[in-house]
């Protein structure tokens, strides 16, 4: 079986007026014991709050990247349970068994496109509720990966139907640029994260 490293890209804006600084929309992708973990996370509403929620969640993630999946939605949910609350999806990928189990709560768009066919995808199906407020029951789903596949997060503030014309054997940053160009709302904060996996 062939190792996979990754290449990671993003691309985001803060809801029009606001600053970087105050855009509830953040990611964390940081190396862990077996891999990478990817979330991506979108503070409810807009402005100060939402980015106090979500910087919150970043935090909580990043006290142990190596938790499983369910542990992490869970522990997140308390940390930041005196925020707003946030929706989230967060996809931990074992490199050795070049797995990927993730898990979403709210409406974070994760999918995992095919490398030998770009109309092949898997994608996440998130659960209703609130990280922080309202966590349903957290059932995670696994994937099999394979090399070149490419994972790719939004928030809602890109317009859904993005991935039909992307140009998705591009590299991991021309498909978060084009993806973020054509398709942001620009009544909300907006984030793309791209990670393909590569040979390592």
């Amino acid at each position: 079986m062939t190792q996979l490293s990754y290449q990671c890209a993003y691309a985001q804006a803060a809801y029009p007026g606001n600053s970087p600084e105050q855009a509830g929309d953040r990611f964390l992708v940081q190396a862990t014991r077996r891999g990478v973990l990817v979330a991506v996370i979108d503070g409810l509403g807009h402005g100060e709050k939402a980015a106090t929620a979500a910087l919150a969640a970043v935090d909580a993630f990043q006290q142990d990247v190596n938790r499983p999946v369910k542990v992490q939605l869970e522990h997140c949910s308390r940390a930041i349970r005196v925020t707003r609350g946030a929706a989230v999806s967060i996809a931990q990928f074992d490199a050795a068994n070049a797995q990927l189990e993730w898990a979403g709560v709210g409406n974070v768009y994760a999918g995992v496109v095919r490398s030998q066919d770009t109309l092949k995808r898997e994608s996440l199906l998130s659960r209703g509720g609130v990280v922080g407020f309202r966590l349903p029951t957290i059932r995670p789903s696994k994937v099999s990966i394979y090399p070149y596949d490419t994972l790719v997060m939004a928030t809602d503030g890109i317009r859904s139907g993005f991935l039909q014309d992307a140009p998705l054997r591009q590299s991991p940053q021309v498909i978060a640029d084009y993806i973020h160009t054509n398709f942001k709302r620009g009544t909300d904060d907006s984030l793309v994260v791209v990670l393909r996996f590569v040979p390592a």
